[in-house]
């Protein structure tokens, strides 16, 4: 087997090489840090260089943006955006395509053994299993093929994904038409390793002594709009504020993403999908008395395809028009930076595993933390 790739901050894992490999002689492996990369076997590979077309990376899919809109939104039912992440955008995209264009819907759900995994929709009852964000890297699967063979029975597809997702989705339809496909992007961060994810659960399980049964990473209560919620079999709940989880900590930091994210060509406005969503930082400094501190979307419009379908579901939302500037965030400007530390970590991870390692670089962040405060304050006194 021989890698398909060059390096790996080169590969994103998207799986556009193994959904348009026409021997499928391409496999996606898990490496040791628990991320996938399709490997590829030269015995029974023909040199097509099928694979090598389709890649992202070495590719451009970028949308010829002539107009971007862009708007912050919250949906007026209160209970369906207490629901979401944010402004309860996506749910509302998924209705109007099943409902009322008896089409599909694809996005990232948790399987039964808690892995993320991309899947097909086509009940109203099944959205909430997409909704709310899933900080750790999904499998596709064989969802391109999926959405293929539903663009050729003519039926209308929303596909939601991570922006390099979104660009392995468009390049493996090639030539197939995609005036039905509606794609969604996200504003993201970098994507956690799914091996980190897993250990963490098991922490938690054994800790809590019971199955894991759900997980929300974006729970609202009246006290904290963002919470870490695990649900266990026998009813106990693990809730944390966000920012205080040990996992949530170690992915904000960047410490737990694949290379790619470091390196990543869609940290930009020159977006891939239709629509682009994602929490609409420094809202109440952009848009006066609009944030009730309840979820509000940032919603970019990026073809006229993504605003015809916006425009069918307007009327479920507050809205407020914003721009470019305004909705501004570090990962709309640039990659996520690549931590000091990243390779170490690793290595620490490898070696000594999951529990040893957050225990350590949580404690480094401590340090880190109360040096920047010292620091302030000695400035203080001397300003």
């Amino acid at each position: 087997m021989e890698q398909v790739y060059k390096e790996k901050k080169d590969c994103t894992g998207c799986s556009a090489c193994y959904s348009i490999c026409p021997k499928g002689v391409i496999t996606m492996m898990q490496d040791e840090k628990g991320f996938k990369y399709p490997l590829i076997d030269k015995g029974k590979c023909v040199n097509c260089r099928m694979c090598a077309k389709v890649c992202p990376i070495k590719n451009s899919h970028k949308n010829q943006i002539e107009n971007q809109k862009v708007y912050a939104a919250k949906n007026k039912n209160l209970d369906t955006r207490l629901k979401s992440s944010s402004g309860g955008v996506f749910g509302e995209l998924a209705k109007y395509i099943i409902q009322e264009q008896n089409g599909c819907v694809f996005g990232v759900a948790f399987d039964e053994e808690k892995k993320a995994k991309h899947i097909k929709i086509e009940d109203i009852k099944q959205i909430k299993l997409l909704q709310t964000s899933k900080y750790v890297q999904s499998d596709v699967n064989n969802t391109y093929e999926e959405v293929k063979n539903e663009l050729l029975k003519d039926r209308y597809v929303l596909y939601s994904g991570t922006p390099c997702q979104i660009a392995g989705l468009l390049s493996a339809l090639n030539n197939i038409n995609k005036e039905k496909l509606i794609t969604c992007d996200i504003v993201c961060h970098g994507v956690p390793s799914p091996k980190v994810f897993n250990d963490y659960q098991k922490v938690l399980e054994r800790k809590y002594k019971s199955r894991i049964k759900n997980i929300n990473f974006r729970y609202k209560n009246e006290k904290e709009p963002q919470n870490f919620l695990v649900e266990f079999e026998d009813r106990k709940k693990y809730i944390k504020k966000l920012s205080s989880d040990i996992y949530y900590k170690l992915f904000i930091k960047n410490f737990t993403l694949r290379e790619s994210c470091f390196n990543c060509k869609f940290s930009n406005m020159n977006r891939v999908a239709d629509i682009t969503l994602g929490d609409f930082w420094g809202i109440k400094k952009n848009i006066n008395n609009f944030d009730d501190n309840k979820g509000v979307s940032l919603v970019i419009l990026n073809t006229s395809q993504g605003e015809d379908i916006f425009q069918k579901i307007q009327d479920k939302f507050e809205i407020a028009e914003s721009n470019s500037k305004d909705c501004l965030q570090p990962n709309l400007i640039r990659p996520t930076e690549m931590p000091k530390k990243y390779n170490n970590f690793w290595m620490d991870y490898i070696e000594k595993g999951y529990k040893h390692t957050s225990k350590k670089y949580i404690l480094l962040l401590n340090i880190e933390r109360v040096k920047r405060k010292m620091t302030k304050i000695v400035r203080r006194k001397n300003g």
